[in-house]
């Protein structure tokens, strides 16, 4: 949500919209900020990994919420 609140265009709409699958539970975020610049889906989840002009974080927020992501999957 933080990176939809930072890089979306002013004045537009960012939903979350969360479901049941079975045992889990499915999180969409959807925002209107251009999307992924091409060739950068290999590589956003990289540790101080950035592909926006705004610099002001450390590039570790993805990495982190996937970390943790895995880390409750388990092995």
């Amino acid at each position: 949500m933080q990176n939809a609140f930072k890089f979306t265009h002013p004045h537009t709409d960012i939903t979350l919209k969360a479901y049941e699958l079975g045992e889990q539970v499915l999180v969409e975020v959807e925002d209107h900020c251009g999307g992924l610049p091409p060739g950068s889906a290999a590589t956003m989840f990289a540790p101080f990994n950035q592909h926006s002009h705004d610099r002001s974080g450390l590039g570790l927020g993805l990495s982190i919420a996937r970390q943790s992501v895995e880390a409750d999957l388990g092995p």
